[in-house]
């Protein structure tokens, strides 16, 4: 028994599977598109985290070399940004006690910031030599006494 008004019904089958296609399509794009920004994301803090750590180690280093940050070297670095890759970071000292100080080192790429936070204690060691003055030394200690990170990874 053939039933004689089915002119439509192909139409109506194919539109059906056709939405039906559309919307895994567009909910596979916006799975795609949703992972890739993470990914994004998570290099940008990644690259952020690095950036703040290397913010922290110029600063030991530069201790290492001239403990007094309060001169004109220093508030040449102190408080301002320093380009570095594809973002830039952030370095402030303050001190908290007796030869101990706080430096906090910001790190920032695109939109993503992390932030590391140290407690150091500063230690300068002079050494005289008593036949002669010229060979005195000053050995600086520089001992991070705790470390600790602010962000999102």
């Amino acid at each position: 028994m053939v039933v004689k008004n089915q002119k439509g019904s192909v139409l109506i089958t194919v539109l059906f599977a056709m939405t039906i296609l559309m919307i895994l399509g567009t909910a596979m794009i916006n799975i795609v598109t949703t992972d890739a920004m993470m990914g994004s994301y998570f290099k940008d803090y990644t690259a952020a985290y690095y950036l703040s750590e290397a913010g922290l180690e110029k600063t030991l280093i530069m201790l290492k070399q001239d403990p007094d940050y309060t001169n004109a070297r220093w508030k040449a670095f102190l408080g301002k940004s320093h380009s570095l890759g594809d973002g830039e970071y952030l370095v402030n000292i303050s001190p908290t006690g007796s030869n101990t100080i706080s430096i906090h080192s910001t790190g920032s790429v695109k939109n993503a910031k992390t932030s590391i936070m140290a407690k150091v204690k500063v230690m300068v060691e002079y050494i005289e030599d008593e036949e002669d003055p010229d060979l005195n030394e000053r050995i600086v200690h520089v001992d991070v006494q705790s470390w600790a990170y602010d962000g999102p990874i």
